[in-house]
């Protein structure tokens, strides 16, 4: 009975390397940045840890396909999810700004080689049908680590300190990471099964774009695109915190809009997942774009006191964000064959991290000539409905390219 629904481990376990590299070395640093600057770092200096972490994960995405031709895609996230145990304990040794700066490069390789393109690719192993509910279950591992770990690591950095919070980290991810090698399998014939929905899979409609991978001009399009995007979906979520805080809200309820935000994560990716087999993946995310737009909308009342906006934004902004992590792997699924899914899900998300490193930064700078990160958000916005743009025209132009 377990063999026969072991499709269902593996989204599990998926879920469990998403929690771990996506969301604790990644979104959760967020909850770190007001009281690592609070040790003399300025604003830009801790804006800087999420740019080397981004600047990581682009040069370690070039390795992906060299990484995971040598070593299985089980092994290569266990070694990843290892690499972010590491990081954590590079980051009990703080104090320094370079301390930090070497547990981002740790956090970016785990974020790389254990996240998104391993799962994506041991999903496609694993699901022809209802792919989307299950990278939308899967991603919701980041949305439960927000919820669950921010409030938590709050508290435990005002009671313990910073050190023995980051050692707690690090023994969180090692039995983590144990759990997802026991439990992962690259492919179902290893378990002599075959992938869920083979036989319903051909009864789904299915975008197809009639070629085997983008033109030339069509993967420029998407590297700006995913720029862009890279940028806006970094940022929005490491500075959401400081965003709170820094408009005047005590860090306790700045940490409670967080944990909203990882709600709200876990809701939107559910169901996002399950629109997008029904409606496909371009019209669900024009609706998931444009609820990330409206989120950015109720940061201009944010003045410390009135609640509702503050609440309100992480509420949009975790319902549309979704679209920024389970996006790519089902573009790629719609605008390449199966044989050149990974190669060109890699190149979208090379210029993901990319942006992550133009642009993430930027907000500190910010901040620190304006002294509020208001303005930061509603960049977010106006760059989150350019990428939308793009996305459509790409699509529009892969579609009248086939028919010619």
């Amino acid at each position: 009975m377990l063999k026969k629904h072991y499709h269902w481990i593996i989204v599990f376990a998926c879920t469990v390397l998403i929690f771990c590299n996506m969301g604790l070395c990644s979104t959760i640093l967020t909850v770190y940045l007001p009281f690592i600057e609070n040790n003399g770092i300025t604003g830009a200096m801790g804006s800087a840890i999420i740019s080397v972490r981004c600047i990581s994960s682009f040069f370690s995405t070039f390795l992906t396909g060299w990484f995971f031709r040598k070593i299985s895609l089980r092994t290569g996230v266990f070694a990843a999810t290892l690499a972010g145990a590491l990081g954590y304990f590079v980051f009990s040794f703080g104090g320094s700004i370079i301390v930090y700066y070497i547990g981002a490069v740790l956090f970016g390789i785990a974020y790389c080689f254990g996240c998104m393109i391993p799962v994506s690719l041991i999903i496609a192993n694993w699901f022809n049908g209802k792919r989307g509910l299950a990278l939308g279950i899967c991603t919701t591992g980041s949305g439960f680590s927000t919820m669950i770990f921010a409030p938590l690591l709050t508290s435990m950095i005002t009671k313990l300190g910073l050190h023995y919070t980051f050692i707690f980290q690090m023994i969180f991810l090692i039995i983590c990471a144990t759990a997802a090698l026991l439990l992962i399998r690259n492919t179902p014939e290893e378990l002599s099964l075959k992938p869920y929905g083979s036989f319903e899979a051909a009864k789904e409609k299915i975008y197809s774009a009639g070629k085997p991978e983008p033109s030339r001009f069509e993967y420029i399009l998407l590297g700006i695109m995913m720029l862009i995007m890279g940028g806006s979906a970094i940022g929005y979520s490491s500075h959401l915190t400081i965003l709170a805080t820094s408009s005047g809200y005590p860090a306790e309820t700045a940490a409670k809009a967080v944990s909203v935000l990882g709600v709200m994560l876990i809701i939107g990716k559910l169901i996002f997942g399950q629109v997008a087999d029904r409606l496909r993946a371009r019209r669900t995310s024009v609706i998931f774009f444009c609820t990330f737009v409206a989120g950015c909308i109720p940061v201009i009342f944010m003045d410390g006191t009135a609640l509702l906006p503050l609440f309100a934004v992480p509420v949009l902004l975790g319902l549309g964000s979704p679209v920024y992590t389970i996006g790519p792997s089902l573009w790629s699924a719609d605008l390449a064959s199966k044989e050149n899914y990974g190669k060109v899900l890699q190149w979208l998300l090379i210029f993901y991290n990319l942006g992550g490193i133009v642009f993430t930064s930027l907000p500190g700078f910010i901040a620190d000539h304006t002294g509020e990160y208001h303005t930061s958000f509603y960049m977010y916005g106006i760059m989150t409905a350019t990428t939308m743009l793009i996305l459509l025209f790409v699509y529009r132009h892969v579609k009248t390219s086939s028919e010619k």
